[in-house]
């Protein structure tokens, strides 16, 4: 998939940020995709927060997923996201 932030930084290097990620893929052996709306926190060296998958982005066998998560993401190109979903 892919994200876009919009970030506001401070001088001390925190930043507030909200986002947008589409996610293809499968789950379970159900192939789709869907968008989550993000919206977190980065204290200088990690970045947390919550987000929610966006109702009636939801494609193919995903198209009715609904859910929310957390995701956490130390500098660098990896991080970690949890969702808890229905379909």
């Amino acid at each position: 998939g892919s994200v876009i932030y919009i970030m506001k930084h401070q001088p001390d290097g925190t930043a507030k940020f909200i986002g947008l990620q589409q996610i293809n893929g499968a789950i379970g052996g159900l192939n789709g995709s869907f968008a989550i709306e993000q919206t977190g926190y980065f204290d200088g060296k990690e970045a947390k927060g919550t987000c929610v998958i966006k109702q009636g982005t939801g494609t193919g066998a995903l198209a009715n997923i609904n859910g929310q998560g957390e995701f956490t993401a130390p500098m660098g190109r990896e991080g970690t996201l949890n969702l808890t979903f229905s379909l």
